[in-house]
C-alpha cells in the first residue's frame, strides 16, 4: 500500500539503498511481492522537491516532503521519516529508530536525533517565539507570544497589547499591537546584541516603537547563540592552544564536552548577570603529563566562568575568574 502511493518518489540513494529502504521500513515482508507489482520510481531532485533549512539554535537542518513521508537531513546524515499520530501539530517518526522525531507545530519544530535533543528549531525566515525583549534609560520590556505583547515598565502595571500582524522587514520582522488608542511596534532583527548594562549578548537587536517615542533594545534567548554547534578551545588568555577540548551547550541546559583528556559534563545557567557552569565532573582517564597539565587549566577555567561574549570573527569568549578561553564553532557535520 506504501509503495503504491509512493509510486512517483523516489530517493537519492543508489539503487540497493532504495531497495533496502522500501524492504524494510515500509511494508511488511509479506505484502512486498505484491506492492512492487506496477511500481514506477522516478528520481527525486532538489527542483522537484526541495529543501526547506530550518535553525535549531546554531545547527541548520534540512527537510522536505516526499509524498506522506518526510526527509531530514541533520549533520550530513539523511533519515526518512513517516507520519504518525499526535494530538495537535505534524509529527514524524523515523520507522525503524523511535529516537528520531520531527514534530512541527505554527513554524517552530521539536526534533530528536537519535535519541539527542535538540534546540527548538525554526524554519527559515521565521521568529522564535515566545520571545523577550527589553532595552534601558528608559529601561522597558516586552513579552511576545504571537498573539499578545506585554509591556513592563517601572513604576507602572504590565500593559497588555492585541497584535494586530507580524510582517516581513529587511532581514527580519515587524509586529504591530494595539490596546486602545495607544500603538506599538517592534522592529526585530536578527543581529547579535549587547546589552548595554549587563553586557550579555543576545540575538535579537529590538527596537520599540510606542505612541511615536522609540526606544532600543536587545531581545531572543542567549542560549541560542550557544547551542546547536561545537565549540574547539582555540586561546587561553590570548596564548593559541593545541588541544582536543571541546563544549556543547545541549538543549537541556546540560554542557558536555572534553577537557582535552577526560570528557566533561554539567550544567550551566543564564540570567541577568551572565553564564555560569555548575556540577562539573570529569572522567578519570591518564593521559601524557603536558596534555593532563593543559586539561586541568581548562577545568580550574571552566569552575570560575561568569559570562561570555563574542569577538569580532564570530568565536565565544568565554569570561572567567582566571582569565578568557576563546572557543571556535566547529561545523556539526565534523563531528566524531
Amino acid at each position: 500500500m506504501f509503495l503504491k502511493r509512493l509510486s512517483n518518489v523516489s530517493l537519492q540513494l543508489p539503487a540497493t539503498a532504495m531497495v533496502a529502504l522500501c524492504l524494510s521500513t515500509l511494508v511488511g515482508a509479506a505484502a512486498q511481492a505484491q506492492a512492487l507489482q506496477g511500481v514506477r520510481v522516478t528520481e527525486i531532485t532538489q527542483a522537484s522537491h526541495p529543501f526547506t533549512t530550518w535553525h535549531c539554535a546554531r545547527q541548520p537542518i534540512q527537510v522536505r516532503m516526499l509524498g506522506q513521508f518526510m526527509e531530514v537531513v541533520v549533520g550530513g546524515k539523511s533519515q526518512i521519516l513517516r507520519q504518525a499520530v499526535s494530538a495537535s501539530g505534524a509529527r514524524y517518526v523515523a520507522p525503524n529508530d523511535p529516537g528520531t522525531e520531527f514534530w512541527s507545530k505554527g513554524g517552530q519544530a521539536n526534533v530528536t536525533w537519535s535519541g539527542t535533543e535538540l534546540p527548538v528549531c525554526v524554519e527559515d525566515g521565521s521568529l522564535m517565539v515566545p520571545m523577550r525583549a527589553s532595552g534601558n534609560e528608559p529601561f522597558w520590556a516586552v513579552d511576545y507570544d504571537r498573539w499578545s505583547v506585554t509591556l513592563s515598565e517601572p513604576g507602572k502595571p504590565p500593559r497588555s497589547f492585541d497584535v494586530k500582524g507580524q510582517s516581513p522587514q529587511g532581514d527580519g520582522w515587524r509586529i504591530q499591537a494595539e490596546s486602545g488608542q495607544a500603538n506599538l511596534y517592534l522592529d526585530i532583527n536578527p543581529q547579535l546584541c549587547v546589552d548595554n548594562m549587563s553586557g550579555q549578548p543576545r540575538p535579537y537587536t529590538v527596537s520599540m516603537n510606542l505612541n511615536e517615542q522609540t526606544m532600543q533594545g536587545c531581545g531572543g534567548d542567549p542560549a541560542r547563540l550557544l547551542q546547536g554547534v561545537r565549540w574547539q578551545l582555540k586561546a587561553i588568555d590570548g596564548k593559541a592552544v593545541t588541544t582536543q577540548a571541546s563544549l556543547e551547550f545541549l538543549a537541556d541546559n546540560r554542557v558536555a564536552g572534553s577537557n582535552g583528556c577526560n570528557r566533561i559534563m554539567g550544567s550551566y545557567a543564564l540570567s541577568g548577570e551572565g553564564l555560569s557552569f555548575s556540577k562539573l565532573a570529569s572522567t578519570r582517564m591518564a593521559c601524557e603529563p603536558v596534555v593532563m597539565t593543559l586539561a586541568d587549566t581548562v577545568d580550574q577555567y571552566l569552575s570560575g566562568v561568569r559570562g561570555f561574549a563574542f569577538d569580532d570573527q564570530g568565536a565565544l569568549v568565554l569570561k572567567t575568574e582566571k582569565g578568557e578561553l576563546l572557543w571556535q564553532a566547529i561545523d556539526t557535520a565534523t563531528k566524531n
